[in-house]
């Protein structure tokens, strides 16, 4: 699970204020793992929150009547005017704009125009120069088709061995040989049952230019 999206400075806050805020406004995980999104709200000393739920897009509809979401979805709200959104097993139909509703004793409804932005990835490796003679350098770089978080640690495999030199997204092997050849994953260390197909690595014996004696 990655860690949770807490709300914080955007938006107004006071007692008397109503208020919505996520300090996160975008993020982008793996298909299949986990997510907490975290708000913080505030609302009129003299209104009481009777529903509390979060929406997908522009629908108001409470997630946890959602049969997409049976099973999938939590909600932990507390005193402090925090409530979570806690989604598992993430899919591709769950990329979508996320946002928190509250609902008060005197008719007072109140949703922050903007929310949390969700999408979805997997991984793939990809291998630059496609094409690798002995000698040669290359690099192998886990990508995804949006950017994880910036503190992402990354694990790859060489058929099906773990690798130790670097725990970045990139690879990188200089002057290859044809010891460096294989099949190829990477995993965010987190999630590594969550790893990348392999893609293969050719290596391309140096052509040997023969030497003539008269």
């Amino acid at each position: 699970m990655v860690p949770p999206l807490v709300g914080g400075s955007h938006g107004v806050s006071g007692q008397n204020c109503w208020s919505v805020n996520y300090s996160i406004r975008r993020v982008c995980l793996l298909r299949g793992s986990s997510v907490d999104i975290v708000s913080t709200y505030t609302h009129p000393s003299d209104y009481k929150i009777t529903k509390a739920f979060w929406f997908k897009g522009k629908t108001l509809r409470d997630l946890k009547d959602d049969s997409e979401y049976t099973g999938r979805v939590e909600y932990d709200g507390n005193k402090d005017n925090y409530h979570t959104l806690r989604i598992t097993d993430l899919r591709e139909t769950d990329s979508a704009e996320y946002k928190f509703r509250m609902i008060t004793d005197k008719d007072g409804k109140y949703g922050d125009s903007l929310g949390v932005q969700l999408t979805l990835t997997g991984l793939k490796v990809k291998v630059t120069p496609a094409t690798v003679t002995e000698g040669q350098s290359v690099t192998l770089t886990c990508s995804s088709t949006c950017p994880l978080p910036g503190n992402t640690s990354y694990t790859w495999y060489k058929n099906n061995q773990t690798r130790t030199e670097t725990q970045q997204k990139l690879l990188y092997l200089d002057s290859v040989g044809s010891e460096d050849a294989g099949r190829y994953s990477c995993a965010v260390t987190e999630h590594q049952h969550l790893r990348s197909p392999e893609e293969t690595l050719n290596v391309t014996c140096k052509t040997q230019t023969p030497t003539v004696y008269n």
